[in-house]
């Protein structure tokens, strides 16, 4: 088995499939991954068949081979939703935007 991958392959994954890619290396079911990215479990599946094919590798396994080989560069940032260096979360009142579906506190 060689799940051996130029680096400059990643360049070719969208964004949501490197998020994907990312937490390959965790051994998560679809079903949690799909609960940490907010998606379908069905749309993490469609994910997952993109990134294999684009990789050129044969599984799911060795997509996760890769993504443990290239963690560091696939979590350079937080990703959505998870903690930034400070503390506060993306899009928190810190950073001046409200968080999706948020109740913006009332000014009185």
């Amino acid at each position: 088995m060689n799940a051996s991958v130029d680096p400059a392959t990643l360049s070719e994954l969208t964004e949501r499939e490197l998020e994907v890619l990312g937490r390959l290396a965790s051994g998560d079911p679809n079903r949690v991954l799909a609960r940490q990215l907010g998606i379908a479990e069905r749309t993490v599946r469609a994910h997952i068949t993109s990134v294999v094919r684009k990789l050129g590798v044969r599984s799911r396994f060795e997509a996760a081979l890769v993504s443990f080989q290239f963690h560091e560069s696939l979590t350079e940032g937080p990703l959505p939703g998870e903690a930034l260096a400070g503390g506060a979360l993306e899009g928190d009142a810190t950073s001046g935007e409200a968080l999706p579906g948020a109740a913006l506190p009332d000014p009185a």
